[in-house]
């Protein structure tokens, strides 16, 4: 059975915060990774699986080091300044910068990339369209906005073609999702990732909910009770079904704030037991000292008491 399962839209919370112009000069903000962006900056982030809504960072946090992709709880808040794509490192800190890897030979297929405290010198940063892009004169790329995340979730640049020959171990990777929603908490709403998918299912009518838990739970490394899925819509003559999954951080998130009816389907809740809406109805009608109306057409006036 052949699972393709691509992002078509994702849902943010609703907090909102001032825009403010690319290319401006950095803004302080405080120490530590912090959950609200701080004006002149951005969380930049993932949309595609499997790396769905993870955010640019190091770890750990706002040092020098390894330019990775992982979670929004520590994610960092970046800019591109004159060039150089800038990580904000607190009040009174001097900010880190993205530097990428120059090889001996210039067709090497992916570059390395880490933070470090001086200014990047080889190649160009910049926000195009919707995509962080990197280029330089000395290599000539399809794709100026084609990253690589490999092990440990690092960040490489892609000198290839994008989805070509991957290297073993590394994934394609655009980063076409650079935001200001105020308040990092905001960014997932309700600690989950939210999504619409295709799913492909050649030569079968439809798919299963269990089946379809289990390969979402394997591709964002989750297990089955963190994820759900609902309102499955199959094409007609089959193959193809659109439908909406929720990967949770936990199974203790899951059950916070999935509605109970959902947890009754997958098991992690129980239904309360009750009569049904006739049983209901004909006891309520049995409580009631009077039942009907009286008929009023052809009947003789009541006598006044």
């Amino acid at each position: 059975m052949l699972f393709n399962i691509a992002t078509l839209a994702t849902v943010l919370a609703g907090a909102t915060a001032a825009v403010v112009p690319r290319g401006k000069p950095h803004a302080a903000r405080q120490s530590g990774p912090g959950e609200t962006l701080q004006p002149g900056w951005y969380w930049v982030r993932a949309v595609a699986a499997p790396n769905f809504h993870k955010y640019v960072q190091t770890n750990p946090a706002i040092t020098p080091g390894t330019a990775i992709l992982e979670s929004h709880k520590t994610a960092s808040q970046c800019n591109v300044i004159d060039g150089q794509f800038v990580m904000n490192t607190g009040a009174g800190s001097d900010p880190l910068y993205m530097h990428v890897e120059r090889p001996a030979d210039l067709t090497q297929r992916k570059l390395a990339t880490w933070f470090n405290t001086t200014k990047n010198d080889f190649g160009t940063f910049a926000f195009q369209g919707d995509a962080l892009t990197w280029s330089t004169p000395e290599i000539k790329r399809q794709n100026l906005a084609a990253w690589l995340v490999c092990e440990k979730q690092a960040m490489f640049i892609n000198t290839g073609a994008y989805a070509y020959q991957t290297p073993p171990g590394c994934a394609d990777q655009t980063i076409p999702d650079f935001h200001n929603i105020a308040n990092a908490v905001a960014i997932r709403q309700k600690d989950r990732e939210d999504g619409e998918h295709d799913i492909l299912h050649p030569g079968q009518a439809g798919i299963s909910k269990g089946d379809l838990r289990e390969k979402l739970s394997s591709l964002y490394k989750a297990t089955a009770e963190q994820v759900n899925v609902f309102g499955l819509r199959t094409q007609f003559g089959g193959g193809k079904t659109t439908g909406f999954a929720l990967v949770y951080d936990s199974p203790e998130a899951m059950k916070k704030f999935e509605p109970k009816y959902r947890l009754v389907r997958v098991g992690l809740a129980t239904k309360d037991e009750r009569a049904s809406r006739q049983q209901r109805k004909q006891r309520k009608n049995r409580q009631k000292t009077l039942r009907g109306t009286a008929k009023v057409k052809g009947a003789k006036a009541k006598k006044e008491k």
